[in-house]
């Protein structure tokens, strides 16, 4: 789905937009909600069997959009990168120096989200294993925040060899790797 700049007027707000564009789809279902400190979360399920992919949305208010996470179980890098990730004013504005956190309910912003959520993730990641927990995983994505960077997390602090000064990283062992899709987890809407 594209939106044109009338749609902007079809929505009445961030919560409308997401119920709307997420239900229906048929892919997921308004699953439940919580509070923290200042952000109302909505957390959509996949009305899929066996589909493990959750959507959480923070709203600063109805207007003011604070994150979007989509979360599995399978891509504990990706989870990981995603909770540390806010929307500030300016991810769609580049040249604009506004940096507070949130995005407006505007149409250029509506535009981006709508894009993301349409066309699903591109990438991979792949996740190292020890004795069946993670212990890095390592991340390829077109994911938020958006950039063609790769990332590694680690879910095990990594041993320092060598003297003090001039020591270097050894990375963690592990007994098997498992690469994932990112397309598989979150395919988009579309």
């Amino acid at each position: 789905m594209i939106l044109m700049q009338s749609d902007l007027n079809s929505y009445v707000d961030w919560k409308d937009f997401f119920k709307r564009k997420l239900t229906d789809s048929g892919l997921f279902h308004l699953n439940g909600l919580r509070k923290d400190d200042k952000n109302e979360i909505e957390i959509y399920a996949s009305s899929i069997s066996g589909f493990k992919t959750t959507i959480e949305i923070a709203y600063r208010s109805p207007l003011c959009l604070m994150f979007l996470h989509l979360l599995n179980p399978f891509t504990p890098g990706m989870n990981r990168q995603q909770e540390r990730s806010f929307f500030h004013q300016n991810d769609f504005y580049p040249h604009s120096n506004r940096d507070r956190i949130g995005l407006e309910f505007d149409e250029i912003n509506l535009r981006w989200i709508n894009e993301y959520l349409s066309e699903g993730w591109k990438g991979s990641e792949t996740v190292y294993i020890r004795n069946g927990k993670p212990v890095k995983s390592v991340l390829k994505s077109n994911a938020f925040p958006w950039t063609d960077d790769t990332w590694t997390i680690y879910f095990v602090k990594p041993i320092l060899t060598g003297s003090d000064n001039q020591g270097s990283l050894h990375d963690i062992s592990y007994d098997q790797s498992i690469e994932i899709d990112l397309h598989s987890i979150y395919p988009g809407t579309n």
